[in-house]
């Protein structure tokens, strides 16, 4: 098992600050160092099975009933045969005992039911089914004799009397069993018992006369019981039970979105009886059953198993020091967490130590460090903060989505940008869940928004039109163009289970809509794609996407760290805060990085920045999530190793606006070198125009790819803004045009490019 290590160092303040500021006093801790080491392991597959496994089905059979029977009569005496002493004067009648016994009898007949299984290990599980069974049969004997046929009736030839008994029985059976595979290949073991209520029981007893040629006397048959006789003394059945069965998946065959699937088994059980079917006779009931069962069962479970350790380390400073180290107490904590991966379950097994040390050590060498905040409005002036206020509203997204696929040079095949999905995930992909993308992120998803979006709505019909660039070796190459197309109808196939008979092929070379002059290098790149079109418009709509925004007002705050100390600052770490979280930290191994939320002052003579800058996000991950209060320290070591640190906090003031929506659009497609607005883009400008509102707060701003000149750029941007301007009765002075200046999008890509040749509009409204 593998263990990573990670190391992360604060420094807290536990001081009082008397009103005057003039001193500090020192608390019995003068200070508290913690550092934290999290150590994490975590071990996948080939771990065994979670246990148990559900599976339920139903089952059908054939069930041959193998009746042993040694009894003269079920209650009803048969035919009692006599004889006339005719020697006697009168002559006399006498009766004969019966000595005749059905014996016994087999029939075939159906069985079916409902089964359940729980697999418990690896060899061992449990089966509980509930069958219904028919068990009707017939037992019959014949008598030879002669003379009298019946009180009446004398007979001086040989007859044959033909005795039977025809049962009605069914039964309602409950059979649990246990479960023994021996093996990995799929067969199972069955042994347990069946426990059977007859449902039915009634039976018929008849005897007929045959004449020694089998021919059926006059007197036909004579029926001696009424018909429908209940069996008062048949009730329960008991079998043992055993059986065989080997379970087949059905490969390729998912259902629930790859959580389960179907398989058949193949199977014989034996039942032999252990209770007479009815009491006092020789009668046992034994049934030998083969047939078929269907089960659905759900995927293996993949168990992953994760233990984590953390030792939080507090260092207490003492002038005197008895005892260096103190091991704190453990504290083990378990959680379970149930997820889907790649369409299967993964049940994650969390095991955390937790416990806290404390080290004593003497106190370092102190120097005058203090932090500061104030805040920074719009306009760049300083604000005295009294607190922070925290704003929460709607925004809404309207990303359009551009419907060309582009390929690398001369090739067909799908480039790995394009997010694919395979289709056991597409259930699971989720359109809402791309809030946190960028805009390029959601067009490398187009292929599986449309594949969404088809399913959404079955009549739609999409045209696929591949093309070339037209010059060099892909110059009327339109098998190529050909191969383009195939490739994105491949995906809507085999991924989405999109129809063919939904989807258009054309291939043709240049593009009606191509990017000129087309032997420029980007324009090449551009038009190296394929271009979808839909019959039902919606599949090719822009994405809605609605999140909360979260603003902080003033905008921006702007710490003013302070360090007095003879010798240069080795290390310095300002960390924000808040109930625990951190916010966002800033430290001297990170200060020559880019980062567009902070800007840093020129440093001073001690290497320590004169200010920093922070803008909290908007959206996103990294969004401001404030309760109570935004607390700040700073802490420094200088080269002599002398330490310290300060401590600050702003309160916060965290306000919801229901009445406050902010809703932003992107109109892209323009044609090349054009300002006009497209059909599609005026559909958008219509919806624009209808949420306006009077105090309705309107920014336009438009903007170009990298290609051309930047003046004329700067000029063509300013078009577009100002003819949207002028659409939606707008003042020309909320338009304005950026050109190149601003690429809002990586124009190295050909999409980063057409998403650049927009105009992007945001209404904010408060109502």
């Amino acid at each position: 098992m593998t263990h990573v290590y990670t190391r992360r160092t604060t420094q807290v303040l536990f001081a009082k600050r008397l009103q005057s500021r003039i001193s500090i006093l020192a608390l019995i801790l003068c200070s508290l160092s913690a550092f934290s080491l999290f150590a994490q392991a975590q071990q996948i597959q080939p771990l065994p099975p979670a246990y148990p496994q559900i599976r339920f089905g139903l089952f059908g059979a054939a069930n041959m009933n193998w009746h042993v029977a040694n009894f003269t009569d079920l209650g009803i005496p048969k035919f009692v045969t006599t004889d006339t002493v005719w020697f006697t004067n009168p002559p006399t009648i006498v009766k004969r005992p019966d000595t005749l016994f059905f014996r016994s009898t087999q029939t075939i007949l159906p069985t079916f039911g409902i089964a359940l299984e729980s697999v418990l290990s690896p060899t061992i599980g449990l089966s509980a089914r509930l069958s219904y069974a028919l068990h009707n049969t017939t037992f019959s004997v014949n008598e030879e004799q002669t003379g009298v046929l019946d009180d009446s009736t004398y007979l001086n030839t040989p007859y044959v009397v033909h005795h039977s008994i025809s049962a009605a029985l069914s039964s309602l059976a409950f059979e649990p069993t246990i479960i023994f595979t021996p093996f990995t290949t799929g067969l199972k073991i069955y042994g347990g018992m069946r426990c059977g209520l007859f449902v039915t029981r009634s039976y018929d007893q008849k005897l007929q006369f045959f004449d020694k040629n089998g021919a059926t006397l006059s007197d036909g048959s004579i029926d001696r019981l009424n018909k429908n006789i209940t069996l008062t003394n048949a009730q329960f059945n008991f079998s043992a039970l055993a059986g065989i069965g080997y379970e087949i998946p059905i490969e390729g065959l998912t259902l629930a979105g790859g959580m389960g699937r179907l398989s058949v088994q193949p199977e014989v059980f034996g039942m032999w009886g252990l209770n007479p079917v009815v009491q006092g006779l020789e009668w046992n009931l034994h049934q030998l059953r083969a047939g078929v069962s269907v089960f659905y069962r759900q995927e293996e479970m993949i168990q992953r198993f994760q233990e984590n350790r953390r030792v939080d380390t507090i260092i207490v400073y003492q002038k005197r020091i008895r005892n260096p180290f103190m091991v704190g107490i453990s504290k083990f904590t378990r959680d379970t967490v149930m997820t889907v991966e790649d369409g299967k379950r993964v049940r994650t097994v969390s095991e955390t130590l937790r416990r806290v040390d404390t080290a004593f050590s003497t106190p370092p060498p102190r120097m005058d460090v203090d932090v500061t905040a104030v805040g920074v409005t719009e306009k760049g002036e300083e604000k005295k903060l009294v607190q922070l206020r925290l704003e929460e509203f709607v925004v809404q997204r309207y990303v359009p989505l551009l419907n060309y696929v582009f390929f690398d040079d001369q090739s067909s095949t799908l480039h790995d940008r394009y997010v694919r999905l395979s289709s056991d995930n597409t259930a699971l992909f989720d359109v809402d869940k791309l809030y946190q993308k960028g805009t390029l992120d959601i067009y490398r998803n187009m292929l599986n928004i449309i594949g969404k979006r088809l399913r959404q709505f079955p009549d739609a019909v999409i045209t696929i039109t591949g093309c070339n660039t037209g010059v060099g070796a892909e110059d009327g190459n339109t098998a190529l163009s050909a191969a383009r197309a195939e490739a994105v109808r491949r995906y809507l196939l085999d991924a989405w289970n999109i129809a063919g008979n939904r989807i258009i092929m054309k291939a043709r070379n240049l593009s009606e809509q191509a990017s000129l002059p087309k032997t420029e290098p980007d324009k090449i790149e551009e038009n190296r794609r394929v271009e979808i079109t839909s019959s039902v418009r919606e599949v090719l709509d822009p994405i809605l996407l609605s999140d909360t925004m979260r603003v902080s007002n003033p905008p921006t705050i702007r710490f003013t760290p302070s360090i007095k100390t003879e010798k240069p600052v080795a290390e310095w770490s300002l960390l924000a805060f808040s109930e625990g979280q951190d916010m966002k930290q800033f430290s001297s191994e990170d200060s020559s990085k880019t980062d567009a939320e902070v800007v840093l002052g020129a440093p001073q003579a001690n290497a320590l920045p004169s200010r920093i800058d922070w803008t909290p996000p908007k959206q996103g991950d990294g969004s401001l999530k404030l309760h109570g209060a935004l607390e700040f320290t700073l802490s420094a070591r200088d080269a002599d190793g002398k330490s310290g640190f300060a401590h600050g906090f702003l309160p916060v003031e965290k306000i919801v606006l229901p009445d406050k929506k902010i809703e932003q659009f992107s109109l892209v497609l323009f044609g090349f070198n054009k300002s006009d607005i497209s059909e599609q883009n005026q559909r958008i400008i219509n919806f624009i125009s209808s949420i306006i509102r009077p105090n309705s707060k309107i920014t336009i701003a438009g903007y170009t790819d990298r290609t051309g000149d930047s003046a004329y750029n700067r000029t063509l941007s300013r078009q577009r803004a100002a003819e949207l301007a002028r659409l939606i009765d707008q003042p020309l002075s909320k338009a304005q045009g950026f050109g190149e200046d601003t690429l809002i999008y990586d124009n190295s890509t050909p999409e980063g490019r057409f998403y650049c040749r927009t105009v992007n509009v945001s209404v904010e409204t408060s109502k």
